[in-house]
């Protein structure tokens, strides 16, 4: 199985790795109702930061221990990367 790399610097650097796959993370996306891009072609997805950084603490609690997890990380790259700051989205890449 492939996994998932939540892209930290665009330079690429890379942080946090997820074990899920693209079809389960964009589920959960969906689940949580954030905004994202994905094009079928490509593996990556691209998550609105504001989504991230607006989340609702009780979509937090519906979200399952793996998935706060998930969710905890993408939020601090929010906060915290350059590209996000000047972009406006996080990106994950699966490789």
């Amino acid at each position: 199985m492939i996994k998932a790399h939540l892209v930290k610097e665009y330079s690429v650097k890379y942080g946090s790795e997820f074990y899920i796959s693209l079809d389960d993370f964009t589920s959960m996306l969906e689940k949580m109702e954030i905004d994202y891009f994905h094009n079928d072609e490509s593996p990556f997805v691209e998550i609105v930061q504001n989504d991230l950084l607006n989340l609702a603490e009780d979509k937090l609690t519906k979200a399952n221990e793996n998935e706060r997890e998930m969710l905890k990380d993408l939020i601090h790259i929010a906060k915290t990367s350059r590209y996000t700051q000047t972009d406006g989205y996080v990106r994950i890449d699966w490789f």
